[in-house]
């Protein structure tokens, strides 16, 4: 009988060492898995920030051709209004002879 118990208790020590192993190994994978998602998170956030600089570049250049093509509708409308001046002109030299 005494065997039995010894050999039962035995088998329990044993049992208790395989589970610490296993909650070591639990929490070894935890922080593995943990350490994994946190490299994703800061590869996306670099990933986002990429993204976003990218967006802000292409809307620069947008502006900048956008704003040529303004500066060069004013020259045009400049152009328009001094040939108009100087059709006025002509007529009242004109007028005047």
């Amino acid at each position: 009988m005494e065997n039995n118990i010894e050999g039962l208790l035995i088998k329990k020590s044993e049992v208790e060492k395989n589970i610490r192993t296993i909650n070591e190994q639990n929490n070894t994978s935890k922080r593995q898995i943990a350490q994994a998602f946190e490299e994703i998170r800061n590869k996306l956030d670099h990933k986002e920030k990429e993204v976003l600089k990218t967006c802000d570049h292409e809307l620069e250049e947008g502006l900048e051709e956008l704003d040529k093509y303004v500066r060069g509708i004013v020259k045009r409308i400049d152009e328009i209004k001094m040939q108009c001046a100087n059709s006025q002109e002509v007529l009242r030299k004109d007028e005047v002879i």
